[in-house]
């Protein structure tokens, strides 16, 4: 509670401690994600450890939730952020239920899972540079099976939520991992617009890193093209 809290932050804070920290990733207003380091020598050995941290922020303004996680569980951390998110700010808003299973199933390798946040006739357009092109479900599917085949250890970050509405979502995943056979660490981001029919992802558009706002513009016509259809007899 608060109070162990505060009483913890007293011992952190002595003469000795030094703390940093950098930011990870943040999910709509209230909800941030870093990473937060504690070294120092307070009258003992030296020592350093680190934790992922996440802070949510209540619809008043105060501070409603400070959890924190072991480095390697990165990814945990920011199904929790996106939990706690799709409860709180983007409380009924429908678009983000599918995307979040999506990411659960990611993490635990569920591919079935992860099939059926998608509808049968997904239509998935890639932006990037070095494109996937157009693929439909069962090639998507196959697509994040072979690149976790091909990496060892790989995790997904859902890093930031750029809009959403009861029509779908737009977020940040960041992709971390070491290539296999010898290849070296690697780490990349890309944004994607996921519009949403009856629970499931019917559209997905892939964007890369500097695309943000492509990603955004792309929704918004996604969502009129959708409102649009709806309005026609």
């Amino acid at each position: 509670d608060v109070e162990a809290w505060i009483a913890s932050m007293h011992f952190t804070t002595q003469p000795g401690f030094r703390t940093d920290s950098a930011l990870i990733g943040t999910l709509g207003d209230r909800i941030v994600l870093d990473r937060i380091r504690w070294f120092g020598k307070p009258g003992g050995d030296t020592f350093e450890f680190e934790r992922v941290r996440l802070l949510e922020v209540g619809a008043d303004g105060l501070l409603r939730a400070v959890l924190f996680f072991d480095p390697e569980d990165r990814f945990a951390a920011s199904i929790e952020a996106a939990a706690r998110f799709a409860a709180g700010e983007a409380a009924g808003s429908a678009g983000i239920a599918p995307m979040l299973a999506f990411a659960r199933a990611l993490c635990d390798r569920d591919w079935d899972t992860a099939r059926e946040c998608f509808a049968p006739d997904l239509a998935l357009v890639d932006h990037r540079p070095l494109s996937l092109g157009a693929l439909d479900r069962e090639q998507w599917i196959d697509s994040l099976r072979a690149s976790d085949d091909l990496s060892i250890g790989l995790t997904w970050d859902l890093f930031r939520v750029l809009a959403w509405s009861e029509q779908g979502i737009v977020v940040g995943i960041r992709r971390l991992g070491t290539i296999a056979d010898g290849g070296g660490p690697f780490e990349n981001e890309l944004f994607t617009t996921a519009l949403v029919v009856a629970g499931r992802i019917q559209r997905y558009d892939v964007f890369g890193e500097a695309d943000a706002e492509r990603a955004v513009a792309r929704f918004g016509e996604l969502c009129a093209q959708q409102a649009g259809a709806a309005r026609d007899p």
